[in-house]
């Protein structure tokens, strides 16, 4: 470093001081983004680290050489993350749902339930939401569950219905929810991730059969006889 000449000096001093500057302000910034991602309950993909370690390499590499080209490139980059994060919890901000649920539900057979699902931004539209129900029944979590349902868009204040299918596979009291809301706006460097309190309750009756007509006829010769 000492047989360099002054200028030479001074010139890397100032590169390395502007790569400390910029290392604290970039640390500082994905901290405070962390920060806010845990309090609106946001989770930072594997594909948003990696893309977060690229941007925290090209601005170290234009603090280094002083490129303008690449500080331009690091700003585009940091607003694409940015702007992800945003979006993936603005899509899924005052997203109402509800169920319609069947009158008469029978053990084995599948039945559909209707989800209600409004958008209540006025100006926003919701991109690439997923919401997955729950069957409970017994008290625990039913060993067959429905398929995630998907709203690839819905427009402000638009009201969108989801049919999907679920069985219960045995009888007696059931409870559908709560819904879990899943907002993962493209390119997918967040997720968000929040339970929609929606409970519904049900009956699931017996399984029906169809019975021979001489069981039947059985039957009713031996109820008669016990009459008699």
């Amino acid at each position: 470093f000492r047989s360099l000449p002054p200028g030479s000096r001074r010139l890397l001093g100032t590169a390395a001081r502007g790569f400390l500057v910029l290392r604290d302000l970039v640390f500082g910034f994905f901290s405070r983004v962390a920060s806010l991602a845990r309090a609106v309950k946001l989770r930072i993909n594997l594909r948003g680290a990696v893309f977060a370690v690229l941007i925290l390499a090209v601005g170290a590499a234009g603090a280094v050489k002083g490129n303008n080209l690449l500080f331009l490139v690091f700003s585009a980059l940091t607003g694409i993350l940015v702007s992800s994060i945003l979006l993936t919890w603005l899509t899924a901000r005052r997203i109402e749902a509800a169920r319609v649920v069947p009158t008469a539900v029978f053990a084995g057979e599948p039945f559909t339930v209707t989800l209600r699902i409004r958008n209540g931004k006025r100006f926003l539209p919701a991109f690439a939401i997923r919401f997955d129900d729950r069957l409970h029944q017994d008290g625990r979590a039913a060993h067959a569950q429905p398929s995630p349902i998907h709203l690839p868009y819905a427009g402000p204040r638009e009201r969108v219905r989801a049919p999907y299918s679920m069985v219960g596979l045995h009888r007696g009291p059931a409870c559908l929810g709560p819904i879990a809301l899943t907002s993962e706006f493209p390119p997918g460097f967040a997720t968000f991730r929040v339970s929609l309190p929606v409970l519904d309750d049900l009956v699931v009756f017996p399984r029906r059969a169809v019975l021979l007509r001489r069981a039947v006829i059985t039957l009713l010769s031996r109820v008669e006889s016990a009459d008699m």
